[in-house]
């Protein structure tokens, strides 16, 4: 991709600005603060998400709102994208060509711009531009120079080496999750066989509950009949029974009507005489009344005359605060008037004291000036001897390490056997690594499927035990239908013999005097001398024994008929458990032989890690070894260079120690100086600063004219204000007998106050007197009414009662009791008997539900197992995967950055390299150089071959930014750098950032900005 242009809105110091470019190589080219730095942060916030400091510092200085468009045309279609952003919260992406918005907000917008500018999913943006497409100004060498810790934080990152171990590590919990699936599965199974223990009881019991239900239900059908005919014949009589009652309500409603009405003409006529006696009241007080409201109207025209006379008085006082004012400023300004004549008399004798002060004054600035001097001179002369010293300790460094190198003559041959010998234990421990993995694989295999094994011989025995329990327990289940049957009969004999002990005790408690209470005579079905009492009483005492025998012979047939159902429920579960034995006994069969499988696999492996801790321990001493040699071999590669370094130190002290005797020399001024300073600053304290007082007495001698004119002003004030206070009393006078008046009318006004409300009181009242005169003519005619309505309700209630025979209702109710009683009885026992088979039906539905779950929990099972093989399978790769892909990562990044160095320096003949751990090394001659003992110029070379070969490998972006890359650099090499940075290839876009014409003859466009216009346009040419 390459950027095409480039606009700013009110960004830093830009209004607005449009910049247009080519691909190649670009110069921008300015003075400091002319604004280059900030298209490349405008181009990294828009295309990268990346600022250094807040939005608010972006923004131009008093804008509310700045933006900026990066226009590019991507790699991956070959068409063109403008992106916005502002610092509000504007940021989307635009097609050109389609005149649409593609993306709104960041979110979106990113994921989208990953694609277009070819960026692998999940790379960190910021970190990529900062460490291979913007390096900020004065870093490109800064990352390389730091310590091996620091260089891995700062790399590991953007190569997302721990990637592969958080993966890894965020897989254990994966493991330890399915683990515990597996443990909860086992449980679940557990839990469902011992529920389905009781399947085949339940479905017995329901097939025999449903059969007694529908008994029930047919012995209710007619109960019922008998209730409906029992209900009509209560009907009739409840509806003669309803006649009476509701004739006596209307006899006792009539009463009630007629009693309030002869009430409401009492009340009325009550109200009349009231309203006649408040009329009487009224004529009587009607004359103070209207004398009342005269003296009110009074009143308020003397309120009106009172706000008068009280403003009139303010205006007094107003006036008279003026007039005291007026006088204080004229006594005030004949005492400063006085004070500006004093100081025109004492000018002159200031003039020459300040004279005097400023020449001293222009003394002491001369004197500081030579003191500032002086002392630059000594801060010079002390930096000079820290240079100096640090010269002392680098020439005393660079001897002892040219010493180093010269002794290290063998270090590339002892490199290279230990080279090889790495490579051959790096082989052998990854082989000893796989049988290892391999090895903890199978045995957690193992130990899994000996918890498996284990689980089903317990299942199988116990399977074993409960076959032979439910051979005992189904012997007798074929005398369960024979034995319900005599239950049924039993139940029934019990419940008319109910019934009949019910009625018995009804009719015996009826009886009175020996009649018969159905016919209401004499009975003949008793024997001599018996009464009617001692017949029923006989009856219940047989019905009653007779019931006690059937109850326990029904007790004794139900438990019979327990024992059968529950033979018939085992004998069902015996033939489901032996084929749940037959299949838990091959599936231990097949376990069993998986195990045999294991244990040979588990015998070909090595039976401990020993042979990899000694690999690894080897590894680790031969890695020590290695690392001493290669820093040996790099300290014989420096020693042409420590040599030169050497000379250069030499030559440098020589310089500084000449420049080091005129400073001293200066410097030895600054005690003659302080003194002479100090003398000076004594003189002008002793004139007390002539200056400022000359300037106060001056100021105060310009104002005499000014307060003479205003002393005349402010007598003339305090004499206005005299004549208008006196004008004001004069008009106040008319309001002398004010307080007289207000006092008169008011007596007048509390004297008549009582009469007043009389009259109002009853003069609302006095108004109704007619109103409640045919209030009263109406009432009387309504309580003549009421009274003949209750007399014609009293008749009809007579007549009703004489139709209504109570005893015949009682009688009829009764039987209906008796009816309804068996009916409820019946009904009773046919929903028990139903909700007995739901909740039977329920228990075996959800024991069906139940099953199913039981089949499908060992199927879960079994997937379970097999995810977690594969998940500890992937466990043990991703751990090996990181350090790999690590390898291969920057083995790749090292070709491309030496094939990029070669390029830029046009030498084949050295080498550069970039370790695992981060360092670029230096191969010339077969002597490496680690990247502190690069000159200046190499570092910078070497960093930003690094540094493109990271882009180019991380990413499509074939774009790349060096922000004042000179910087610190003499002529030579800023010149030498400008021509490396020309020959770099394989990129669509370079942007070199100078502040000076370094750039401008190697380099294929040049930008060039001045700095004096808020406003630009311009095109790289």
């Amino acid at each position: 991709m390459h950027v095409t242009r480039v606009e700013l809105d009110n960004i830093k110091s830009y209004e607005r600005a449009d910049f247009s470019f080519e691909p190649g190589t670009t110069a921008i080219v300015g003075p400091n603060g002319a604004g280059k730095t900030t298209i490349l942060e405008a181009i990294a916030w828009t295309l990268f998400d990346t600022l250094d400091y807040s939005k608010d510092d972006f923004l131009r200085r008093g804008a509310k709102k700045g933006s900026a468009r990066v226009t590019f045309e991507s790699d991956v279609d070959g068409r063109r994208y403008t992106v916005y952003r502002d610092t509000a919260n504007g940021y989307y992406i635009y097609d050109p060509e389609l005149k649409l918005k593609l993306e709104e907000k960041k979110a979106n917008v990113a994921p989208m711009l990953g694609r277009l500018l070819g960026i692998e999913a999940g790379t960190d943006l910021p970190a990529l531009f900062k460490s291979a497409i913007g390096v900020p100004q004065g870093l490109l060498t800064a990352d390389f120079l730091k310590t091996s810790s620091q260089r891995k934080a700062a790399f590991d990152r953007l190569l997302k080496v721990e990637e592969y171990r958080e993966g890894a590590e965020r897989l254990r919990d994966t493991v330890n999750l399915i683990r515990e699936r597996v443990s909860e599965t086992r449980e679940r199974i557990g839990r469902a066989e011992g529920t389905l223990a009781r399947y085949e009881e339940m479905t017995a019991e329901h097939e025999s509950t449903s059969a007694r239900a529908r008994e029930l239900n047919a012995a209710l059908e007619d109960l019922r009949r008998e209730v409906a005919a029992g209900k009509t014949r209560v009907a009739s009589f409840e509806e003669a029974e309803r006649r009476v009652a509701e004739s006596r309500a209307r006899a006792d409603r009539a009463d009630v009507e007629r009693k309030a009405a002869e009430r409401s003409l009492a009340e009325l006529r009550s109200k009349l005489d009231e309203a006649e006696r408040a009329r009487t009241q009224q004529q009587a007080s009607e004359a103070d009344y209207h004398a009342h409201l005269a003296a009110l109207v009074e009143l308020g025209r003397l309120e009106t005359e009172r706000a008068e006379r009280d403003r009139l008085l303010a205006e007094i006082n107003r006036v008279s605060g003026l007039l005291a004012a007026a006088e204080a400023d004229a006594r005030r300004l004949s005492v400063a008037l006085e004070a500006a004549g004093r100081a025109r008399g004492l000018l002159k004798e200031i003039e020459v004291e300040v004279t005097a002060q400023e020449e001293l004054e222009r003394e002491r600035e001369r004197l500081r000036e030579l003191r500032s001097h002086a002392m630059a001179a000594r801060d010079s002369l002390a930096r000079l001897d820290s240079e100096l010293n640090n010269l002392r300790a680098q020439h005393k460094q660079a001897s002892e390490n040219f010493k180093q190198a010269e002794r290290a003559q063998d270090a590339p041959a002892r490199v290279a056997g230990l080279e090889s010998e790495q490579l051959g234990l790096h082989n052998a421990l990854s082989r000893a690594e796989r049988a290892s993995t391999e090895r903890k694989h199978l045995t957690n295999q193992r130990r899994d499927l000996t918890r498996e094994i284990k689980r089903l011989q317990e299942i199988t025995a116990a399977l074993e035990r409960k076959t032979h329990d439910l051979e005992t327990r189904a012997a007798g289940a074929e005398r369960a239908a024979e034995l319900e049957a005599s239950g049924r009969e039993l139940a029934e004999q019990a419940a008319h013999l109910r019934a009949e002990i019910a009625r018995d005790e009804k009719m015996r408690a009826e009886v009175k005097g020996g009649l018969c209470p159905i016919l209401s005579e004499r009975c003949l079905n008793i024997g001599e001398g018996q009464t009617l009492e001692g017949y029923f009483k006989d009856h219940l005492t047989a019905n009653r024994a007779e019931l006690q025998t059937v109850q326990a012979e029904a007790k004794r047939v139900d438990t019979q008929t327990r024992t059968a159902r529950e033979a018939g429920v085992a004998l069902g579960q015996l033939e489901r458990e032996r084929g749940q034995h037959a299949h838990e006994r091959e599936l231990l069969r097949t376990r069993e032989s998986l195990l045999a499988t294991l244990d040979r696999d588990l015998a070909a492996l090595p039976s401990d890690d020993r042979e990899l801790d000694e690999l690894r321990s080897k590894l680790i001493g031969v890695d020590a070894d290695l690392i001493s040699a290669r820093e040996t071999l790099m300290r014989h590669a420096e020693l042409e260079p420590l040599r030169q370094r050497l000379k250069e130190i030499e030559e440098e002290g020589k310089r500084k120690k000449e420049d080091r005797a005129g400073l001293a020399a200066a410097a030895s001024a600054i005690e003659t100086l302080e003194r002479d300073i100090g003398e000076t600053d004594a003189r002008l304290r002793a004139l007390n600063d002539p200056r400022a007082r000359l300037s106060v007495r001056r100021a105060e001698a310009e104002q005499e004219t000014t307060l003479r004119a205003e002393v005349a002003g402010a007598q003339d004030a305090a004499n206005a204000f005299t004549a208008e206070r006196d004008e004001l009393a004069a008009r106040s006078k008319r309001f002398a007998d004010f307080d007289a008046r207000w006092a008169s009318t008011l007596a007048a006004r509390d004297a008549t106050a009582p009469a007043y409300r009389v009259y109002l009181e009853s003069a609302s009242l006095a108004a109704t007197v007619g109103a409640r005169a045919g209030e009263v003519e109406r009432a009387r005619a309504e309580a003549t009414r009421a009274s003949r309505e209750a007399e014609e309700a009293q008749g009809a209630h007579d007549a009703a009662v004489a139709a209504y025979d109570r005893a015949a209702h009682s009688n009829a109710r009764d039987a209906l009791a008796l009816a309804l009683a068996s009916e409820a009885n019946t009904s009773a026992k046919l929903e028990h008997a139903r909700e007995t088979a739901e909740k039977l039906a329920a228990e075996i539905a959800r024991l069906d539900a139940v099953r199913a779950e039981w089949q499908e929990e060992i199927r879960a099972q079994e997937r379970l197992k097999r995810l977690d093989e594969a998940t500890e399978f992937m466990r043990d790769i991703l751990k090996k995967a990181g350090p790999e892909v690590t390898r291969s990562y920057v083995a790749h990044i090292s070709v491309e950055a030496n094939q990029f160095f070669r390029e830029i320096t046009g030498d084949a003949g050295r080498t550069l390299r970039w370790s695992s751990d981060y360092e670029i090394m230096l191969e010339e001659d077969g002597h490496e150089r680690s990247f502190i003992n690069l000159s200046g110029g190499e570092q910078m070379v070497a960093a930003l071959s690094v540094r493109l070969a990271l882009l180019k490998q991380l990413s499509d972006i074939r774009i790349a930014f060096f922000d004042e890359p000179t910087v610190n650099m003499d002529a030579e090499r800023r010149e030498n750098l400008a021509r490396q940075i020309g020959q770099v290839r394989h990129f669509s876009q370079l942007f070199v950032i100078s502040h000076d014409d370094t750039f401008e003859e190697s380099v294929d466009h040049v930008l060039v900005l001045t700095g004096e216009q808020e406003t630009a346009g311009a095109s790289a040419s």
